[in-house]
């Protein structure tokens, strides 16, 4: 087959950061404290010619009879190329998003100059980030898992009408629940609720055994991300693709339909955006976000020496180690 259409988008990506941070010291104690905020934005703008067309050439127009159906080389789809009667004719009304989320950290530590040989390295990191959002709402948020969809009836009813026991044994009743939610329609504009429980604890130690030996060490716990870095919305609704397909005869015979024509005799189908509401979607594959994500988290820590040896090298080995829990996976709810 010969597919002529290439799709791209343009993704201008930006980040907008503030950082205050305050020292203080007090006798053997050197302090710091501060905040962070930091603004992750991301905007899409498809530019795939596939909006002007796209076309699929076989060889349904040019091979010698429907019981040939192998094109030596792609030749017979190149005929058909050449003679502009495409297989398939289709054309796309692209989505376009503008998303952000916004990160907050706040942080205190003190250096604590226990004696000459210790030195404490003590503080505590709170982290919270903003859900990930869409500036005009274009996106699937969730799904109501208690929605009915109004085919159910109808479905039961000829489930009832099927003669089939032993399926009907294995499933007695159809249940035809369930539909997505959008942005600033079924809730508010953030696409989740963001957890607010990142406590972030750090430690560290220095000590010097002997004129030429230092021991160092520390564990801290860190937070993974949520929010624009993660992912992207989903504009369910907001793109159309209209397909033009093969038309056979009655005898089978597949009428040709040339490329100029083919899209001004069929009505391009528009996005629709949220307007079907838990309807959309229904008979393809959806997505939407976890309403209630937790963050991953890693716990790394590292202890490791050095030694001045003759003739001033130096030996130096660590120890590293990062545990990482609550990591996010893809869950598929039909399995």
């Amino acid at each position: 087959m010969i597919d002529v259409a290439y799709a791209n988008d343009f993704r201008p990506t930006t980040s907008h950061t503030a950082v205050a941070t305050l020292n203080k010291v007090l006798a053997a104690h050197s302090l710091k404290g501060g905040m962070e905020m930091r603004i992750y934005r991301e905007d899409s703008l498809s530019t795939g010619n596939n909006q002007a067309g796209q076309y699929a050439f076989t060889n349904a127009y040019t091979r010698q009879s429907s019981a040939t159906g192998t094109d030596y080389q792609g030749l017979q789809n190149y005929a058909a190329f050449l003679l502009g009667m495409p297989s398939t004719t289709s054309i796309t009304r692209a989505s376009d998003y503008s998303e952000y989320s916004k990160t907050w950290g706040f942080f205190a530590q003190d250096d604590w100059r226990v004696n000459e040989k210790l030195t404490l390295n003590i503080g505590l990191r709170y982290e919270v980030e903003t859900a990930l959002t869409e500036r005009n709402d274009k996106s699937v948020s969730g799904f109501d898992y208690d929605y009915v969809q109004p085919i159910e009836p109808t479905v039961q009813a000829r489930y009832a009408a099927l003669n089939d026991p032993a399926l009907k044994a294995l499933v007695p009743q159809l249940s035809v629940k369930g539909g997505v939610q959008f942005a600033g329609v079924d809730g508010p504009s953030r696409l989740y609720e963001a957890p607010k429980n990142s406590f972030l604890p750090r430690f560290g130690f220095a000590y010097q055994a002997n004129s030429k030996t230092v021991i160092r060490g520390g564990a801290g716990l860190f937070a993974g991300f949520l929010g624009q870095r993660r992912g992207d919305v989903f504009p369910n609704g907001w793109q159309q693709t209209t397909t033009v397909g093969t038309v056979n005869n009655a005898f089978g015979a597949p009428v040709p339909r040339s490329w100029d024509t083919a899209l001004l005799t069929t009505p391009i189908l528009e996005p629709v955006g949220n307007a079907n509401g838990p309807q959309q979607g229904l008979g393809q594959a959806i997505d939407f976000f976890n309403q209630n994500p937790g963050v991953s988290k890693q716990f790394r820590y590292q202890i490791g020496f050095q030694r001045e040896l003759p003739g001033g090298f130096v030996i130096e080995a660590a120890y590293v180690g990062n545990y990482g829990y609550d990591i996010e996976i893809v869950r598929n709810i039909n399995a």
